[in-house]
């Protein structure tokens, strides 16, 4: 990953290669992929980044998985096409939390309907489903807008950042998600984990650089997080193996 026929950057390249970037800015030409929804990240990053590697970590049950469907609902939202990775949770689970924020409905409603007739979905927000639906089949490039990959379907241990950079290859997305990060197979099969998601996690900068795709993760705190309030990166799981 990342070996290229033009390795090797020259002085003028990378002085050129600034003036572009400076004369883009200049005429409002937006490098970033997408803005971040909240106002504090997007002032301190100027948006999701080409280059950009994100790990978003918190404690069990702390709604990361929540997050990160809200991202893949704003990147729905910005017309750019998602790749998503999950392990832990279904494809049609995803689905659902994803389609609520996109379809702006109460999710909890949404699930009681899906799974009991006692308790219908209300006519305005069914009708957003169906219109939505509607939409997708009139406009034939939404359909692939976004892309679950499910890590339970594929064989025992296939599941790699090289398979991850196939499918990426195959569906040529503008920004990938992993929910959770330290899911992913260890091609290297280290034994201990921290070795494990060191290798995952270099494995996916790689990625990132090699192909200018965004990538944003979700990871775990460890049980020290669970006594403050505080955000350390000694506080990630695995922290000796990711926050370096």
């Amino acid at each position: 990953l990342g070996t290229t026929a033009n390795s090797d950057v020259s002085l003028s390249t990378g002085l050129n290669n600034l003036i572009r970037k400076l004369e883009e800015a200049k005429a409002g030409i937006e490098t970033a992929i997408m803005p971040w929804p909240w106002e504090a990240l997007q002032n301190a990053t100027f948006g999701v980044q080409p280059e950009d590697y994100v790990v978003l970590y918190g404690r069990p049950k702390s709604m990361k998985t929540w997050v990160l469907c809200y991202l893949v609902n704003w990147a729905f939202q910005h017309n750019k096409r998602a790749v998503v990775y999950t392990k832990e949770m279904t494809p049609d689970n995803l689905y659902a939390r994803t389609l609520a924020c996109i379809c702006d409905i109460y999710y909890n409603e949404l699930r009681e309907a899906s799974a009991s007739k006692s308790k219908p979905l209300n006519a305005a927000d069914e009708a957003k489903l169906y219109q939505m639906r509607a939409d997708i089949l009139a406009d034939p490039r939404q359909r692939d807008y976004i892309t679950v990959l499910s890590g339970r379907d594929v064989p025992p241990g296939g599941d790699t950042v090289s398979w991850l950079s196939s499918k990426i290859d195959q569906l040529k997305p503008d920004i990938v998600f992993v929910d959770g990060m330290y899911l992913l197979s260890d091609q290297n099969k280290a034994k201990e984990d921290k070795a494990r998601v060191r290798a995952i996690s270099r494995e996916l900068r790689q990625l990132n650089l090699a192909t200018k795709i965004p990538l944003i993760c979700t990871s775990q705190a460890n049980r020290k997080a669970a006594g403050h309030n505080e955000a350390n990166l000694d506080e990630m799981a695995f922290s000796d193996g990711l926050a370096m």
